[in-house]
C-alpha cells in the first residue's frame, strides 16, 4: 500500500508542471567608446573608436541648465545617482533600471562627461521603456577632432 501512495505521489509530481511568473528585464545595454586624436574623413580613417572600461554614472533626467559646467566637464549634480556602473574592458555594460528617462555621465579626472542634448535641453537622455534594454553607444570624445 505504502508502495502504491509513493508512486501514485511521484507520477503526480512528474506530470505536474509548475509555472513560475517571470519579470521581464529592462534597462540599458551599451558600449563605452574611447576616442582620441584625429577622426576627420579620410582613406582608411575609422570613427569606431576604442572600447574602454570606464566609472558611468546614470542620473534621472538632468538639464544642462541645472548643472554647473567648466569647459566640456559637468560638475556633480546635488542629486545621488539612480547607479553607478562600469563597463568592462571590452566597453561593453548592461543596467536594469525602472522604466523612464535618464542622463548617463562618464567620469573623468575633470568631472562628468557627456557629449549630447536633446532638443529639450537633457543631457545624454537614455529612454528606458518597460520590458525592454534601450541599446546606447557612449563617445567619450573630448580629445578627438573631427
Amino acid at each position: 500500500m505504502r508502495a502504491l501512495l509513493t508512486l501514485t505521489i511521484l507520477t503526480l509530481l512528474i506530470g505536474c508542471k509548475t509555472t513560475v511568473s517571470q519579470q521581464m528585464d529592462q534597462g540599458i545595454k551599451g558600449k563605452v567608446l574611447w576616442l582620441e586624436g584625429n577622426f576627420m574623413p579620410g582613406p582608411g580613417q575609422s570613427n569606431e573608436g576604442q572600447p574602454v572600461a570606464k566609472e558611468i554614472y546614470i542620473y534621472e533626467v538632468l538639464k544642462a541648465e541645472d548643472l554647473e559646467k567648466e569647459g566640456q566637464f559637468y560638475k556633480t549634480p546635488n542629486q545621488e545617482p539612480t547607479k553607478i556602473i562600469t563597463s568592462n574592458e571590452d566597453g561593453t555594460f548592461t543596467v536594469d533600471l525602472p522604466a523612464g528617462t535618464y542622463s548617463l555621465f562618464a567620469m573623468e579626472p575633470k568631472g562628468l562627461y557627456a557629449n549630447l542634448q536633446d532638443g529639450a535641453g537633457n543631457i545624454n537622455p537614455i529612454r528606458v521603456v518597460e520590458g525592454k534594454y534601450t541599446g546606447i553607444v557612449f563617445r567619450i570624445d573630448y580629445k578627438a577632432v573631427y
